[in-house]
């Protein structure tokens, strides 16, 4: 500024850094995400737009910002997405109340209407599927839209549907032969139509859209594979048979992919042969139409199936796609016509051009200009150039993926024609340096050139340097080209040939190029078998959770049975609970084992960044001074990018291009600043992050009082350790020691539940009274005690019933001898006893198992009594009845006096001769009674009447 001092800007813009660094989380970014508009920070000289804001300091004008502003096309399709996607979650909102309030009589109503949605839907909108809704990766017939996210969500829909269904009707009885023979047909002429639909360059893409497409293929196989077991399923034959189906669906799968990556790619023909498994699956899955558990097996089995044939089939389409993009870039070595790079660089002129109108400033408009064009994606190299209006002078310079190469010569050969013409033009040369050559005349009289050397030349396997290179597209080892001597025969079919070798497939061709013979190799690797297998066991596991989840929210929604009454019961039973708890205990142990590897393969991969980024940094420091302190050597030197501070503030970098892009970072942090400057330490590290994008970046102070800086991105450690390799391993390992702890657990649930079983069948054959059960009394743990006890149990059992029964006989016959007639009702007052007596007596036919017949009196009068008598639920009663010249007492008591009324037993006893005994009895004892009230008077009158003679005679 003017009084001397610097006025720097904080990181509020950020340049358009690749893709894969993440969201840098800078207000720029956020400002266009939300209004569409671009922040352009730049000197108040560069600022060139109709709106300009100006940061101002004491009067003088530091920094500027424009805001370019959308097209009005691109504000109108903003809109309309914006539209599309708020309509878009409104139905999806829609879809899920009428599925959440939707009635058994209407249930195919919200899955046909799910169907429906999924295939009208604009899906591009929808977060998560944006990334497959290019009709340029993927595009299948017969279906309206059909990119892989339309079709990923159709069949996602399907799936639903299929678990909303498993509760209506029955399975088939088709013959199970038949059904795999049908899956099968169906299975290839699916394949066939995915191989189709994906273009070679999403195949051998990026390897997250690959897993979709494989997700997405296997939830069509799932669902053709559980369509034939459920119309075919046989009469039930047993575990076996699905186990040995499983086997020979892994056994296909391991053949299948072994062929795809010798061949490359599997035959066509190959899922012929999953009529084999799917038949045995046909044949083996019994009860499907009695429990809701043997639905969810059969789902389970079907997603198996369909994963043992996608994951191989998949990767040998990959694999042959790549070796296909490996024969394309074989093909464009060289200096031959390529129309395609031609019209890359006719991009990138129309974009530096209306780069250069906005007034992006000459590192920016390179940049950008590489982006927008294509050339970023394609993996071509590529030297830019701003050439200044003063003749043979460069104002900046980008440099994608040339090394330490030298300025192309044919970059400042044509820029006065350039000037003079006002028009762009594309050469192409028969150079070792230069293969296309673009000059794009920008304003001001400056030119830009762009200069594409032959591929294969450069030697730079990154196309943006050792820190930033992986941030390019995917790609595998650059083409070799060995030259040939004249003595060498050159063959003369340009075709590349490809070998299989170790580690995987070589392809080579001959090359004529600048007056020279060469030989090109090219590398497409294959990793090992094991790691290979690792991630096969990942896919199906991938496979089997999501496309599971789906048919069990379909299921749970339909309000399906199976999901509640078959499911729910058979994971919440005794063996279930014991099963999953030794699950968790044999789990947990792995899981925690599983996260101690893997932090200390990350930490190991740190680690070892650190240690690269150190022994840079000291190498670079030692040969600072032999190279003539040129960092861009020391990077040669090293392998590194090398950065140099002064007084704290970034001085020159290896890679200037990254420097004016705003990539490095511009101070060293105070902390270590302060350690280096105060000798507290030689060297020091530490981890910068951008977005998503991690480096470790190792400091050293040079004897002049600069410092050096080797940034070392911490995918290099991962590299070097190979640890996605070995991370897919231990997750295989893990996954793997999951499902023998699951199988571990299952055999032992069962072995602590088996003799539980066998107690409780026991059980209920005593209970029916079979008592001539025993268990096998020779083992020799708990169970044993417990089965003697058992044994004991019964044959006491045994006894007690033998001796019931001689005392009911007994009873029986008591009561049957009795003069006193007895009758035994239920609590229904259905007859349950009569002996001869009570049918004498009531002169009623009375059957057992049947309530009293209807009479007339005298015997009605006692049927309507007891109708009174369990009407009114009375505990106890008596009765008299008059019948003929005989008198019935009748007494009935409630069988038990506790809880709910029970039956009743009734006596009826004849007590008409009693009634006479008591009678004369009464008589008898009356005319004692008048006997002794005749003597009471007499023996006063005897006493007189003694007294009188007594008193006479002594006269």
């Amino acid at each position: 500024v003017a009084d001397g001092g610097t006025a720097v800007g904080a990181i509020l813009l950020r340049a358009d850094l690749p893709g894969q660094v993440g969201d840098v989380d800078d207000f720029a970014s956020s400002f266009r995400a939300r209004t569409g508009e671009v922040l352009r920070l730049s000197t108040p000289a560069r600022a060139r737009a109709a709106g300009i804001f100006d940061y101002m300091h004491e009067g003088q004008a530091l920094f500027s910002l424009t805001v370019e502003r959308p097209a009005q096309a691109d504000r109108r399709r903003r809109i309309v997405e914006d539209g599309q996607r708020m309509g878009a979650y409104a139905v999806v909102l829609a879809w899920l109340l009428l599925v959440w309030a939707g009635r058994r009589s209407d249930a195919w109503l919200p899955w046909g209407v799910g169907v429906l949605m999924a295939l009208l839907l604009p899906v591009d909108v929808l977060p998560g599927f944006s990334g497959m809704a290019s009709p340029g990766d993927v595009l299948f017939r017969w279906i309206p839209g059909g990119t892989l996210a339309r079709v990923a969500l159709v069949f996602l829909a399907l799936i639903v549907a299929a678990g909303a269904a498993v509760h209506r009707g029955g399975p088939g009885r088709g013959p199970p032969w038949l059904a795999g023979g049908v899956a099968a047909v169906a299975l290839t002429g699916l394949v066939t139509w995915f191989g189709g639909a994906a273009s070679v360059g999403f195949l051998a893409g990026e390897e997250v859209g690959w897993v979709g497409y494989q997700v997405t293929m296997a939830a069509a196989a799932a669902l053709v594979i559980w369509g034939a077991l459920w119309w075919g399923r046989g009469g039930g034959g047993g575990r076996g048979r699905a186990l040995l189906g499983v086997v020979a669906a892994l056994g296909l799968g391991a053949i299948t992919g072994w062929i795809a990556v010798g061949t490359p790619g599997a035959p066509g023909w190959m899922p012929l042969l999953w009529c084999v498994p799917v038949a045995l699956g046909a044949g083996a899955v019994g009860r499907v139409d009695r429990d809701g558990s043997g639905r969810v097996v059969l789902w389970g089995f079907a997603v198996v199936l369909a994963g043992t044939l996608t994951v191989p089939t998949a990767w040998g389409q990959r694999l042959e796609a790549r070796i296909d993009t490996a024969t394309r870039e074989m093909e464009r070595l060289g200096t031959g016509v390529d129309p395609y790079l031609r019209f890359l660089l006719e991009r990138l002129a129309e974009a530096v051009d209306t780069l250069d109108a906005g007034g992006a400033p000459p590192a920016e408009m390179l940049y950008r200009g590489w982006r927008n064009s294509g050339l970023a994606e394609t993996g071509y190299p590529v030297w830019m150039t701003v050439w200044t209006s003063d003749d043979q002078l460069w104002d900046e310079e980008l440099r994608i993926g040339m090394g330490g190469a030298d300025r192309p010569v044919v970059a400042n050969q044509f820029l006065e024609s350039s000037r003079m013409s006002d028009t762009v033009e594309v050469r192409r040369f028969d150079s070792f340096e230069a293969h296309y050559m673009a000059q794009v005349p920008i304003s001001r009289g400056r030119v830009v050139t762009a200069v594409v050397p032959p591929l294969g030349t450069t030697g730079a396997e990154s196309l943006l340097g050792p820190l930033f290179g992986s941030l390019g597209p995917t790609r595998g080892p650059p083409p070799r080209l060995v030259p040939l001597f004249e003595a060498e025969a050159m063959r003369v079919d340009p075709t590349p040939a490809w070998t299989r070798r170790e580690g995987g497939w070589l392809g080579e061709r001959p090359l004529r190029m600048a007056g020279a013979d060469y030989w090109a190799h090219i590398d497409v690797p294959v990793s090992t078998l094991p790691v290979l297998a690792a991630r096969g066991a990942l896919l199906l596991a991938l496979n089997l959770s999501l496309l599971s989840l789906a048919w069990w929210w379909g299921a749970q929604r339909a309000g399906a049975s199976e999901a509640r009454g078959g499911v729910l019961p058979a994971v919440t039973s005794f063996r279930a609970r014991v099963t999953l708890a030794l699950f968790a205990f044999f789990a947990l142990s792995n899981l925690i084992f599983g996260s101690l590897a893997y932090r200390t393969i990350a930490g190991a991969s740190q680690r070892a960044s650190r240690v690269l980024a150190e022994r840079a940094a000291q190498d670079a420091a030692t040969s600072y001074y032999d190279l003539g302190r040129d960092v861009e050597l020391l990077a040669n030197r090293v392998g590194v990018d090398v950065v140099e501070y002064k007084d704290g503030e970034l001085w020159e970098a290896s890679v200037e291009e990254l420097v004016s892009l705003g990539l490095y970072e511009g101070w060293v942090p105070y902390p270590v600043y302060r350690s280096l400057l105060s000798r507290e330490s030689l060297a020091e590290t530490t981890t910068t992050a951008l977005g998503q994008w991690e480096y470790v970046t190792a400091y050293r102070r040079l004897p002049d009082g600069d410092v050096m800086g080797a940034p070392v991105p911490l995918q290099a450690g991962a590299t070097a350790l190979q640890s996605r390799d070995v991370v897919e391993l231990l997750a295989a390992a893990v996954l793997g020691g999951a499902a023998l702890s699951f199988l571990l657990a299952l055999l032992v649930g069962r072995a602590l539940t088996q003799p539980i079983q066998t107690l409780r069948v026991a059980s209920e054959r005593v209970g029916s009274g079979n008592l001539g059960i025993r268990l096998a009394s020779d083992r020799h743990d708990e169970f044993g005690a417990v089965f003697r006890a058992f044994n004991r149990m019964v044959r006491r059992l045994r006894r007690a019933r033998r001796d019931l029964v001689r005392t009911s006989r007994r009873t029986q016959a008591i009561v049957e001898d009795a003069a006193t007639g007895v009758l035994a009702f239920d609590a229904q007052g259905v007859v349950t006893l009569v002996n001869p007596a009570a049918r004498a007596i009531l002169d009623l036919p009375i059957e057992v198992g049947k309530p009293l017949p209807d009479a007339e009196d005298p015997a009605g009068e006692f049927v309507r009594w007891m109708q009174t008598y369990f009407r009114d639920a009375l505990g106890e009663a008596a009765l008299e009845l008059q019948s003929g010249d005989r008198r019935v007492r009748v007494r009935a008591r409630r069988i038990s006096q506790e809880g709910p009324l029970a039956g009743a037993v009734v006596s009826l006893e004849d007590v008409t001769d009693e009634l006479r005994t008591e009678r004369i009895l009464a008589w008898g004892e009356m005319a004692r009674q008048v006997a002794h009230e005749v003597k009471n008077p007499l023996t006063p009158i005897k006493l007189s009447v003694q007294h009188l003679r007594r008193a006479w005679e002594d006269r």
